[in-house]
């Protein structure tokens, strides 16, 4: 199971990633559903993978670049 937990780790180097993010990843490498569950569960049980603060993450990023009303507004008040 540690190389199965090394390639997680190295997945979520650079960004979050939900639970079933890293099981495909686990897949593609190779590693066979027993180990990908057991690893799973370690990395979910330390709080390294939790699919809760991706998806929060997730919202918030989407919000803060989202633009707002306000913007919408006066980009159609502009066009028109």
């Amino acid at each position: 199971m540690g190389e199965a937990v090394d390639a997680a780790l190295r997945a979520l180097r650079h960004r979050d990633r939900t639970a079933a993010q890293i099981d495909e990843h686990l897949a593609a490498c190779g590693f066979d559903e027993e180990v990908r569950e057991e690893t799973l569960v370690t990395l979910m049980r330390t709080g390294v993978v939790d699919d809760a603060r991706y998806a929060e993450g997730r919202a918030s990023t989407s919000a803060a670049s989202a633009p707002s009303s306000r913007a919408k507004r006066s980009s159609a008040t502009a066009r028109a």
